[in-house]
């Protein structure tokens, strides 16, 4: 891959650029990075911590929707905040929902998607060291330094570049950097 700078490209990772992880010998993190389909069944992979959170989002959502539901997070957020707004505007008061109660499911279905991105990515980096590909990624985006050609005294790189500047003369790359040629 050619030498990364700012301005020359952009890298979109997609949602699910997090699923192929590969994480060093022996760590295997509680639920995987989630998606928008998979979101409930993330949370529920989760253990150690968070439990009493868990237990409320999913009685919201089996409140809301019964125990057979097939929701996705954004599917259960936009009915959250479409109730919310319809319960607001309907003049009648004392229906099965109030404002205040669907702010709260939203409030904690917010602090369920942090908890799943905690176990699923922040616990991977810090005390599994991070995933091998995305490392070797960002090393291979990480900025090259630069090399000016009076600084190279090997002869082998110098014929490398000769031949490199037959194809463009104005610059040339040795091993993953960017070489500047000038003429002296």
């Amino acid at each position: 891959m050619p030498p990364f700078a700012p301005s020359e490209r952009v890298i979109l990772l997609g949602a699910g650029a997090t699923l192929g992880s590969i994480f060093p010998p022996g760590f295997t993190p509680e639920c995987r990075p989630p998606l928008n389909a998979d979101f409930f069944t993330q949370l529920q992979r989760i253990t150690s911590k968070h439990q009493k959170l868990i237990r409320q989002v999913m009685s919201d959502v089996v409140g809301l929707f019964g125990s057979n539901f097939s929701l996705t997070l954004e599917e259960y957020f936009t009915q959250l905040e479409f109730l919310a707004e319809a319960v607001e505007l309907t003049p009648a008061k004392g229906g099965a929902f109030s404002t205040s109660d669907l702010r709260t499911k939203r409030e904690r279905l917010m602090g369920a998607l942090a908890a799943v991105l905690e176990m699923s990515t922040d616990v991977a980096v810090r005390k599994g060291g991070g995933c091998e590909l995305h490392e070797r990624l960002v090393g291979e985006l990480e900025a090259k330094p630069v090399w000016n050609k009076r600084a190279i005294g090997s002869t082998s790189i110098q014929n490398c570049l000769a031949e490199r500047r037959a194809r463009d003369p104005e610059r040339a790359t040795y091993r993953g950097c960017r070489i500047l040629l000038h003429a002296d």
